[in-house]
């Protein structure tokens, strides 16, 4: 028997953000920092996190910006 899975696109949604707030645990990132640094407000990112909102361009905008933070964090631990 053959099942047909429509939730394909969902699950993948899912995964990035469950990624974005794991290294923002890990890292201590805070949620206002990663929403100023993807020049959104923290409550747009918890809503989106949180999937009560889906922008087209919010993985790519939010993802760079954990990035950027992370590379910041990784250069100024190699300074210290």
């Amino acid at each position: 028997m053959q099942q047909n899975f429509s939730y394909g696109g969902d699950v993948l949604k899912a995964e990035w953000k469950a990624e974005v707030v794991k290294k923002m645990y890990q890292y201590e990132i805070k949620t206002a920092d990663l929403a100023e640094e993807a020049n959104i407000t923290a409550a747009y990112l918890n809503m989106i996190l949180s999937d009560a909102r889906n922008p087209e361009d919010g993985e790519e905008k939010i993802t760079s910006a954990l990035n950027r933070l992370l590379e910041r964090a990784k250069e100024k631990d190699v300074s210290a």
